[in-house]
């Protein structure tokens, strides 16, 4: 292989993809049973190797509460396409609206991290932000 330019470049892009590639984020589920809340985490077999995991609550000025972390109880569930981390977060405020996310860690560090949630009264669930966002300002009049 020639070492110019524009492979310079592109070997650059293929380093940097596979350095992000290890920080990746997870699209939560959610799911109710009772008076319990759950977040779902689907996971290939070989990223079982967690230290801990923790929800991370964003600062929230307006509230007089900075950036939280929590422990919660959390089982995990053998499926065909690989695990299910299930976390209970009845235990999290749904009062204000603060956004929350999973945090996972291996070897002190940060791996793995879900999308962004927040509590919606209307539909009494955890939803994915864009989702709580939409859900609140789209027209529902027809």
């Amino acid at each position: 292989m020639i070492l110019n330019k524009s492979n310079l470049i592109i070997s650059f892009c293929l380093l940097a993809s596979f350095i992000c590639a290890i920080n990746i984020h997870k699209i939560p589920r959610f799911s109710k049973e009772g008076e319990k809340y759950f977040v779902h985490l689907f996971f290939d077999n070989d990223r079982l190797k967690f230290e801990k995991c923790l929800i991370y609550r964003d600062c929230d000025c307006c509230f007089g509460g900075g950036p939280m972390t929590f422990d919660v109880p959390f089982t995990i569930q053998t499926h065909l396409l690989g695990n299910e981390f299930k976390f209970d977060v009845s235990s999290l405020d749904k009062k204000n609206t603060h956004v929350y996310k999973v945090l996972l860690f291996k070897n002190s560090l940060e791996v793995l991290y879900s999308d962004e949630f927040i509590y919606n009264e209307n539909v009494d669930s955890f939803l994915r932000v864009g989702e709580n966002y939409k859900l609140m300002h789209e027209d529902t009049t027809n």
